[in-house]
């Protein structure tokens, strides 16, 4: 009998010590590496848990762990907590997410935390904020619990995370909505603070409000990948320094105005089902140089401006082209297949040599202002042309050959602006349907119904220093230039038309 009691103390007393090195050895660093140390899928003891970490069920058990624990003393080292009850009410403090808030900034410990299989009785809505920071500032990182469907709308002067102040990673795998101003940088004034370097991964994400990650530090070299989202509201991404964004979405993805404006450091694009692109959605985005984005069928104004070093793109879809999309881009030859109207000043500034618009309608105001190096342009679908189309700021360029179709367009005043000789421009007609265009338009008929004013202002009087009024004309294969009768300092320019 003896022997059996003391066989059973012995076993007793060997749980007790199993017990008491469970809860003392500390679990240092974040959940990621502890499931990396723990090997394979980190399910030692076959329970299917994704690591081992003790699940926690009660707030009291949270208050032992935590005390029990050696690491947490930095942001660098957190204690994994890894949890699941009922949050409730997050905004009421007799309910357990606050509760927890106010144990975690009691113990005074960095945590990474893991709220996966934590219930949301109230609501399936992450709303976290409260107006005064308490243990939000010990949470490294973040795992949302399955439940939350969404991550509540916050403000641009009061972020949804506003206190997470030490917040560097957050996961939500089965969120869908991410609210507005929820993780972005918290405005003051007329400047933003950006807070903290934060890795996101939201892989069921399928709409980002506005202002969402605004001004947020996000890691420099760090790739943003959405692959489930359809929109992505105005501002999104704004100001943030990430290298690449890439949404292989299966379904249409709308990107709203500014959404990544000023993203400096982006220099890879990758959006497949892109059918909309909103205004200023990628101006200023100077390391951009490559977009993927075949299915997008309309680009808002200003959307690429100032992307100088953007060379690399397909925009087979193509159909609208607001004003200033393309205004300083680097791209040499370009093809956009299906567009039909291209807005004013489109293509400022563009450094593109061949152009191919087979299908385009309508050509706005200044939309070539000063492209020096287009050599060829072929358009001969186009109807309208609108005035100081091909300003030339700077007088001269390569020498441009642009072909028109069987229908004559028609043109705004001054297509020429500022054409000097050191510029060749021939344009090329049908040869099939050249009566369509009326009278060659020399000078006499500048009224001509077909070229009207177009060719103002063309030619520079170097004896005045000042640019020549109607001072252009165009002829025709075998068709003689007027006679120069007493026009006072008229600087005769030539405008070659041809035929194919």
């Amino acid at each position: 009998m003896r022997k059996i009691v003391n066989l059973l103390f012995k076993i007793l007393m060997a749980g007790m010590v199993m017990t008491f090195v469970f809860t003392c050895i500390p679990f240092e660093g974040t959940l990621s590496e502890v499931r990396e140390k723990a090997g394979g899928d980190g399910d030692e003891d076959g329970d299917g848990d994704d690591f081992d970490i003790p699940l926690l069920i009660n707030l009291n058990e949270v208050e032992e762990y935590l005390s029990a624990q050696a690491g947490g003393n930095l942001p660098t080292n957190p204690v994994p907590l890894r949890l699941e009850l009922d949050l409730g009410n997050m905004t009421n403090v007799n309910h357990n997410w606050l509760k927890l808030i106010e144990l975690i900034d009691t113990k005074g410990k960095f945590v990474d935390l893991d709220l996966a299989g934590c219930a949301m009785s109230a609501s399936n809505v992450f709303s976290p904020y409260k107006a005064t920071a308490t243990g939000e500032f010990y949470i490294v990182g973040l795992t949302l619990p399955d439940a939350a469907r969404g991550i509540a709308d916050g403000t641009n002067e009061s972020p949804t995370f506003l206190h997470f102040s030490n917040l560097k990673s957050i996961i939500g795998e089965l969120v869908v909505t991410i609210g507005s101003s929820s993780f972005c940088g918290q405005k003051d004034g007329d400047s933003w603070k950006g807070g903290n370097e934060l890795t996101i991964d939201f892989p069921r994400a399928g709409f980002i409000g506005e202002y969402a990650f605004a001004h947020r530090a996000l890691p420099p070299y760090y790739s943003v990948l959405f692959p489930n989202v359809t929109v992505i509201g105005d501002h999104a991404f704004e100001s943030c320094p990430f290298q690449s964004a890439k949404f292989p979405t299966t379904y249409d993805l709308t990107i709203g105005s500014y959404a990544f404006s000023g993203c400096y450091n982006l220099n890879e694009l990758e959006i497949p089902k892109a059918v909309s692109i909103g205004s200023y959605a990628f101006s200023g985005c100077y390391f951009l140089e490559n977009v993927i984005a075949p299915e997008v069928t309309r680009i808002g104004d200003s959307a690429f401006e100032g992307c100088f070093r953007l060379a690399d793109v397909n925009f087979n879809e193509v159909v609208f082209i607001g004003d200033n999309a393309f205004y300083r881009c680097a791209f040499e030859e370009l093809s956009l297949p299906k567009l039909i109207m291209a807005g004013d000043y489109a293509f400022h500034e563009c450094a593109f040599t061949t152009l191919n618009l087979p299908e385009v309608w309508t050509i706005g105001e200044y939309a070539f202002k000063d492209c020096q190096k287009l050599e060829s342009l072929y358009m001969p679908s186009v109807e309208r042309i609108g005035r100081c189309a091909f300003y030339f700021s700077y007088g001269g360029g390569t020498d441009l050959c642009i072909t028109l179709g069987e229908e004559p367009p028609i043109v705004g005043d001054n297509l020429f602006y500022h054409l000097t000789a050191a510029k060749e421009v021939t344009v090329m007609i049908p040869s099939t349907t050249k009566a369509k265009y009326g009278p060659t338009p020399v000078k006499e008929k500048i009224n001509d119904k077909t070229w009207g004013n177009a060719f103002w202002y063309m030619g520079y009087d170097p004896d005045n220093s000042a640019w020549a009024v109607n001072g252009g004309y165009g002829h025709g294969a075998g068709i003689n230039p007027p006679v120069n009768n007493e026009v006072d300092k008229e600087i005769v320019m030539e405008i070659i038309f041809d035929y194919y």
